[in-house]
């Protein structure tokens, strides 16, 4: 690269708990399997050199080198899919450059998830941007987003106690039913929905004391 080539700068379009119902991040998810297709189609049509999606229960996030253009080249894109899949028109948080990194780490250090210091986004990003490397769509801004933001989060929990009693949406959940009824022992619970949230739910219920039968639940700490 010349010294007279822009270095590309980040952004991040996308969706999450803050700003979308669950319909609306829905229509934007992309399931683990389907990753590689969409991280080319997008990159594709965005014009953009690197890309990488994020895919959670509480966010649909694409992170991208380039600046105010392909942020709305990517707003667009995925404003099209949505409608296609579901007819839904989703609003779409954009953040350019310096936002964008502040976002980025804000989400690897759990500042930005539903449960404050939950452990699982840390996971889920690694994952994302591991399909990004196994597509071919992660270069160095996005790699080097990924080495810092990841030293970010992992400083964080080291030295704050945000992560001292860290804990999930099924942890929640199910803190709250003990709460509204006493106990759990012996009652039988209906789960609506599927995934790792509603595993680690049904897990956590059964050592409650409460009548499920999860089959491969998620294990996570009691």
């Amino acid at each position: 690269m010349s010294p007279e080539t822009p270095v590309p700068s980040l952004v991040v379009v996308g969706v999450s708990h803050r700003n979308a119902p669950l319909v609306v991040r829905e229509a934007l998810a992309v399931a683990r399997e389907d990753l590689p297709r969409a991280l080319a189609r997008v990159k594709r049509e965005a014009g953009v050199s690197e890309l990488m999606i994020l895919s959670t229960c509480n966010r649909v996030e694409v992170y991208a080198a380039g600046g105010v253009a392909e942020a709305q080249t990517i707003a667009s894109i995925l404003r099209a899919h949505a409608c296609a899949r579901s007819r839904i028109i989703p609003m779409l948080d954009q953040h350019v450059g310096e936002a964008a990194v502040r976002h980025a780490f804000r989400v690897a250090a759990s500042l930005d998830s539903m449960v404050l210091g939950e452990p699982q986004v840390l996971g889920q990003l690694k994952d994302a941007y591991q399909a990004a490397e196994m597509a071919g769509t992660l270069g160095p801004v996005l790699n080097g987003l990924r080495h810092h933001s990841l030293a970010a989060a992992k400083h964080v929990r080291t030295e704050t106690g945000i992560g001292r009693h860290a804990v999930s949406v099924s942890h929640v959940a199910v803190e709250l039913a003990r709460k509204n009824f006493g106990t759990l022992e012996g009652r039988r619970v209906l789960l609506v929905g599927a995934g790792k949230m509603s595993s680690l739910a049904a897990g956590r219920l059964v050592r409650k004391g409460a009548h499920a039968t999860p089959r491969g639940a998620a294990r996570e700490p009691a």
